[in-house]
């Protein structure tokens, strides 16, 4: 009986689009083979699934659904979860939380028999890997030791869609150890700049993110914040910004990128040259809570402010599609 469910799914890929039954092999997921496990529980069965992809690694984290069910896996060395279920006919959906531009994929029903493994290879593609962006209110603080004219230039990867006060190839001010920032008579606290841009998702996806429950945002935002360094005044500029936008949503999954990573986004060059030139954009978006992972923190280094400092923050919220958003137990595997 086995020996004719393998030859049923080989041979599947033959048949005309018409003909094809609920175990077509496509190209984002396939059942690899089916073998006997004498040691499952009664009524049991076994599911071993790999992930196919290079931009994925271990311990990375799975969503995983199936019955009305959502479970969570971390990804092992060679890139497989398993799990263990009830034998019949399932229908499985899987989705990768912590990586941006990728969707849930969804397989017809499959009859998992009972004291069996079936092995399955699951191919995670990109829907797009580059999509159009806002890069919002990057704001850029200038702290000389001394009363200094100062050269600053924005090169953004995109076009810019907005500054204050008004930009023509660069800006000429002069900045004071206060922070005020004098251009024509006028005194602003920051200079302000916006652009649209097309974002490489892939190379976000580099940055790790975490997900934080609303109640939670505050604490997780000045906690950060306070570990990077700023000081009173940004760090409200900055949470008084993103806090309105994030509190809406039930949880946001937050990424961060310092410093060098910026320049993804966006060049700066300066005259003088700083001593610290401090960089910190936010790349956010709103999700489900039921994978919040209380255990995991994201490292933020501590930057030093001695001498002629600029610190620049901005970001940007990518929306995606709540995953799996139907189903609502949830639990873990490994």
């Amino acid at each position: 009986m086995r020996q004719l469910i393998l030859f049923v799914l080989l041979f599947i890929g033959f048949q005309s689009d018409a003909e094809r039954p609920l175990y077509e092999l496509i190209s984002d997921y396939r059942v690899d083979s089916v073998r006997v496990n004498p040691d499952l529980p009664s009524g049991k069965s076994q599911v071993i699934v790999h992930i196919d992809n290079p931009n994925f690694s271990a311990e990375e984290k799975i969503l995983y659904g199936y019955d009305g069910l959502v479970l969570e896996a971390l990804l092992n060395e060679d890139k497989s979860f398993q799990f263990v279920l009830d034998a019949g006919e399932h229908a499985f959906q899987f989705y990768p939380p912590e990586k941006i531009g990728y969707n849930e994929i969804t397989t017809y029903p499959i009859h998992i028999e009972t004291g069996t493994i079936t092995y399955m290879t699951v191919n995670f593609t990109m829907t797009i890997e580059e999509v159009p962006l806002s890069l919002k209110k990057p704001v850029i603080y200038l702290y000389p030791t001394q009363k200094t004219i100062v050269s600053l230039s924005v090169h953004p990867k995109g076009e810019l869609s907005f500054t204050y006060p008004e930009y023509k190839e660069k800006w000429g001010c002069t900045a004071f150890p206060s922070g005020e920032i004098q251009i024509n008579d006028n005194s602003y606290n920051y200079l302000f700049w916006e652009s649209e841009q097309l974002v490489n998702v892939n190379e976000v996806n580099q940055a790790k993110g975490i997900v934080v429950a609303k109640k939670d945002l505050m604490e997780f935002l000045e906690s950060a914040l306070n570990e990077f360094g700023f000081n009173s005044k940004e760090k409200m500029d900055f949470i008084t910004y993103w806090a309105p936008q994030m509190i809406k949503h039930e949880a946001t999954e937050v990424r961060f990128m310092f410093n060098d990573e910026c320049t993804l986004f966006a060049d700066l060059d300066i005259e003088p040259r700083p001593n610290n030139l401090l960089r910190f954009y936010m790349i956010w978006n709103p999700t489900d809570a039921f994978y919040l992972d209380e255990k995991r923190t994201l490292e933020i280094p501590t930057q030093s402010r001695t001498g002629f400092t600029v610190l620049e923050w901005g970001g940007m919220e990518i929306p995606r599609i709540n995953p799996l958003k139907s189903l609502k137990n949830t639990s873990s595997s490994k």
